[in-house]
């Protein structure tokens, strides 16, 4: 038993039916059906949410949706308001402070009463705009990330004040994030890098409408509301069921010897990808005009553990709502997202246009594509170079400078990867211990340490 009161149990055991259904082709049909444009962001949503299911889970797993206004990023929020008091906790403004209060307003004995870390313990914490967070000045940012890193740990908050001395809380203080975002500052993800950032980000997708669908959106057939609240229906009972079917928080017992080698590699490669993109460098112009330079600081790239911690749990959340008590390569779409997209701006779709033009990209596509000058095109690929993602061959204005993505990240690239990713009838294969060894992702001792810290 656990102290929920509820049996832990694997998803195999719990069901002689491999795998089981637990509504979740609903959730594609309704979704799909209404909101086509986000199925995938609903599904990574829920995915989660998933992990607090996990028995082993350590850290919160705490994903933001970042896109422009009228994205339909609080719509994916409203989709799980009806999951209940005792899956989800909402709030739509919130300070780093009010984890652990010290409000002098407040008698010490009522604190607690207060505190939000106690209210979203083993819920999905759920944050509709997180733009006003991200929007403070550098000092206040600090201070704040330095709040979410240490409660993103998973361990509790203790702080102490000049007006109630120490408080806080201390042990399994395990919960899931989800928030939204617009897109945030560079400013913001060198702050959250110096930190070590616990976040990751997903996208949303750009979605450019004709008139003709614009006017059926808006005003044809049924309304945004009853859209919505067909979505928060069909989302509630899924999450009803699936806390019904596995015992709840902390009652799915995750064998990780049987995941598959070649997937958590490949898990591996990709938290490898996204601590490189989220490297802290300092970079400054000076001159001006034909004159004009960037100078760069020596690039502090973290150590990938934490990455792979996070998405193998992303991973393992939706292997969970697809009835699977063990990873496969149908989780790692999700993770991809979560590694390219957890990533400044800039960078993120550098490495888009690189991957959609196998490798090799120029200045003048760094220019039409983010519209931006050339002296910014060059700054942001030397940046890319200092950071070990690829070559920047750099002759100097006015010939364009050639960027070379790295031999060890051509894994990426679609063509390479489908020759090196073939499968057998049952869907297995992906990348072999082998062939990652011998494109120079990563070496043996490296993965097996990464694959100790998870």
């Amino acid at each position: 038993m656990t102290e929920h009161g509820v049996s832990s149990v694997s998803i195999a055991q719990a069901h002689d039916v491999n795998p089981f259904s637990m509504g979740i082709e609903a959730v594609y049909d309704v979704v799909g059906r209404n909101f086509p444009e986000i199925s995938a962001e609903t599904i990574a949503c829920l995915s989660v949410v998933a992990t607090l299911l996990l028995e082993d889970q350590q850290n919160p797993v705490a994903v933001n949706f970042e896109g422009p206004p009228s994205s339909a990023k609080t719509t994916l929020i409203d989709f799980l308001d009806d999951a209940g008091a005792d899956k989800v906790y909402k709030s739509d403004k919130f300070t780093p402070k009010s984890f652990v209060s010290h409000s002098a307003n407040v008698k010490r004995d009522k604190l607690d009463e207060v505190d939000l870390l106690p209210r979203i313990r083993h819920k999905t914490f759920l944050v509709p705009e997180l733009a006003p967070l991200f929007g403070l000045r550098n000092e206040d940012l600090l201070e704040n990330f330095s709040i979410l890193t240490r409660v993103l740990d998973g361990q509790g908050l203790s702080t102490d004040s000049g007006v109630h001395g120490r408080r806080g809380h201390t042990g399994d203080y395990l919960f899931a994030w989800i928030g939204c975002t617009t897109p945030i500052e560079h400013r913001v993800w060198k702050t959250m890098g110096k930190l070590g950032s616990r976040f990751l980000f997903l996208e949303m997708p750009k979605v450019d409408l004709s008139d003709s669908d614009l006017v059926d959106d808006v005003a044809g057939g049924r309304s945004y509301r009853q859209r919505v609240d067909t979505c928060r229906g069909v989302v509630a009972d899924f999450l009803e069921r699936l806390w019904i079917e596995t015992g709840g928080i902390r009652s799915v017992n995750w064998d990780r010897s049987k995941d598959p080698r070649d997937v958590m590699l490949k898990i591996a490669a990709y938290a490898k990808v996204l601590a490189r993109l989220r490297g802290i460098i300092s970079v400054w112009r000076e001159g001006s005009g034909d004159d004009e330079s960037y100078n760069f600081s020596t690039p502090v790239i973290e150590a990938p553990h934490r990455a792979m911690s996070l998405l193998y749990a992303l991973a393992r959340g939706h292997a969970i709502v697809h009835g699977r008590a063990q990873l496969s390569v149908d989780d790692l779409p999700l993770v991809a997202r979560a590694a390219l997209e957890s990533t400044p701006n800039d960078r993120r779709a550098v490495m888009r246009l690189l991957i959609g033009k196998q490798g090799l990209i120029q200045t003048g596509d760094v220019e039409a594509a983010l519209r931006c000058s050339a002296p910014t095109a060059r700054a942001i690929l030397e940046t890319l170079d200092k950071l070990q993602l690829g070559r920047f061959e750099n002759p100097g204005a006015p010939v364009a400078g050639s960027f070379f993505l790295a031999d060890s990240l051509k894994w990426l690239l679609p063509a390479i990867e489908s020759e090196l990713t073939p499968c057998d009838g049952n869907g297995r294969g992906y990348l072999t211990d082998e062939r990652i060894a011998a494109i120079g992702t990563m070496r043996h001792d490296e993965l097996q340490k990464l694959e100790d810290v998870t």
